[in-house]
């Protein structure tokens, strides 16, 4: 059983489309994150499933039921939006309670939920209060709490952290999946943050202009990108993509051992070494530091390697200037080969 499946999804409005033809499949239980940039379609996707839009084409399936063409209220799935939504002039009980108020659920029930879920998300000393009373991460609870409680197997969430702080957002990245782990919900969060992404996220689904690029696992879309563009969104900083015709990597083994469709090398930046002279036996590329991004514990360094750019990511105590000459150098097992049309080459 699947929670959550598209069958030929397409979203378009006139000569523009949204979301192509799309096949999409997010186990029960699983934190899935559509990933990409602005206009890659994941609020589009997101809206389809929450049936706030309606797909031009295709089949939407929520535990293996067709709502395709059924109302938000009857696709058995809760919501949390990136500004909360709360009522200011509710406390934090009558916001949370204020689904089942409407759905009339009983009171007893109703009362017997909040005392659970205000536990849950840690907030029952300030059940009393109102939202301007909150801090930020204290009303993004709210807000999980409103869903929680509704106890919906599904839940959506769009951007929700991107109000907060970055101490913050970390903070809550962590408390977020641990509560869906708890509490065994399946969530789908939109977010542009790979860094949200990759540290919450059972499976990445990243899109990029109305397409599903690559759906994976973290590890699995870090370390195997199915395209360039993954490889370059994925990654901070992302992999260096060079044209392997590029005459500065004529010396390197590497780059003359790499199949004959292969028009694209990708190398981390963490699986690059760096040095102020050749070792003997290698075949080091000859390169310039164009700059250098001190970060503590690393440093990152942008070398120029002909007419194109190589990161490098390098112990932050040793010092290293601009314009430096160097030589660099990775390991055949590092390399990442893409063909002229930008899909993994698989060697």
């Amino acid at each position: 059983m699947s929670a959550i499946e598209f069958k030929g999804v397409s979203r378009r409005w006139g000569d523009v489309t949204a979301l192509h033809p799309s096949d999409l499949r997010v186990e029960p239980g699983t934190f899935a994150v559509l990933l990409g940039p602005s206009g890659c379609g994941k609020s589009t996707t997101l809206r389809l499933i929450a049936g706030l839009d309606s797909p031009s084409e295709g089949a939407i399936f929520i535990n293996d039921r067709d709502v395709t063409t059924a109302p938000p209220v009857a696709r058995d799935v809760a919501m949390v939006f990136q500004n909360y939504a709360l009522f200011p002039h509710l406390t934090v009980a009558d916001n949370i309670l204020f689904g089942l108020q409407v759905r009339k659920t009983p009171r007893a029930v109703q009362q017997e939920r909040l005392q659970h879920v205000l536990s849950v998300v840690g907030l029952e000393q300030l059940a009393a209060r109102k939202p301007s009373q909150l801090s930020g991460g204290q009303q993004q609870r709210v807000a999980l709490a409103r869903a929680i409680v509704a106890q919906k197997t599904v839940c959506l969430m769009d951007e929700p952290l991107s109000n907060l702080d970055a101490k913050l957002r970390q903070e809550m990245r962590a408390e977020l999946r641990d509560l869906q782990q708890k509490l065994k919900l399946t969530v789908v969060y939109v977010t542009h943050d790979q860094t949200e992404a990759m540290s919450m996220a059972d499976q990445v689904i990243l899109m990029n202009q109305g397409r599903i690029e690559q759906a994976a696992t973290p590890r699995e879309m870090y370390a195997a990108p199915q395209t360039t563009f993954a490889a370059k969104f994925i990654g901070t900083p992302s992999m260096s993509l060079l044209d392997v015709n590029n005459p500065a990597l004529a010396s390197s083994a590497a780059v003359a051992a790499r199949p004959s469709n292969a028009a694209t090398l990708g190398v981390r930046p963490e699986d690059v070494s760096i040095s102020r002279e050749p070792s003997r036996g290698t075949s080091a590329v000859s390169a310039t530091v164009a700059s250098v991004e001190y970060l503590g514990a690393d440093s990152i360094l942008r070398c120029n390697v002909g007419d194109a750019l190589l990161h490098a990511r390098v112990l932050g105590q040793a010092r290293w200037d601009a314009n430096t000459p160097v030589f660099v150098d990775w390991p055949a097992s590092a390399n990442h080969w893409f063909d002229a049309n930008g899909q993994r080459v698989i060697v």
